[in-house]
C-alpha cells in the first residue's frame, strides 16, 4: 500500500484542524500571501507577508528562495492560510516538507495514535504505517 502526497496533506491538515489551508485562488481571503514579483531590472523576488499587512521589502521579500519553504511550513503549521501560486509550490518543494514532517509524526507511536483517532486515516492506512515505521506487523482481519 501507498499513501500518495495528496492522501497526507489530507490526513495532515485534519490533524492540524485546517482543512484547506492553501489555495491559488482565494488571494485576499487567505492570512498570507506567498508569490513572486518582477523587479524593475527583470530579477525575480518572492513576496512571503501577511495578507492585512502593507508591503515592507526588508520584512517579506526574499531573493532566494532557500529559506521561504521553511518559513511558508512553519506558518502552516501555526494552523494559518496561505495564498500561493500551485508553480511557486512546486517550486519550493513543498510537497518535501509535507513528507519530512510526516516521517517524524510517524516514528513517534503517540502522534500516528492520535492521528488515526483525529482524522479519516482508515484502519488499514493505520495497520500499514504501524508496520512500516514500528516494525509491527500488518495483519489481515
Amino acid at each position: 500500500m501507498e499513501i500518495t502526497i495528496d492522501r497526507i496533506k489530507s490526513i495532515v491538515h485534519q490533524y492540524w484542524g485546517n482543512e484547506d489551508p492553501i489555495s491559488d485562488t482565494n488571494f485576499d481571503g487567505m492570512d498570507y500571501q506567498c508569490y513572486t514579483e518582477t523587479t524593475a531590472d527583470g530579477y525575480e523576488v518572492y513576496v512571503l507577508k501577511a495578507t492585512k499587512e502593507e508591503m515592507d521589502i526588508q520584512e517579506h521579500v526574499h531573493y532566494y528562495d532557500s529559506d521561504l519553504a521553511d518559513d511558508l511550513f512553519e506558518i502552516l503549521l501555526e494552523r494559518l492560510t496561505v495564498f500561493i501560486d500551485q508553480y511557486l509550490w512546486d517550486d519550493l518543494y513543498m510537497d518535501d516538507k509535507y513528507e519530512e514532517y510526516w516521517v517524524d509524526q510517524m516514528t513517534n507511536t503517540d502522534e500516528l495514535d492520535d492521528m488515526f483517532e483525529e482524522t479519516d486515516m482508515t484502519e488499514e492506512e493505520f495497520k500499514h504505517l504501524k508496520a512500516e515505521y514500528h516494525d509491527e506487523e500488518e495483519t489481515e482481519e
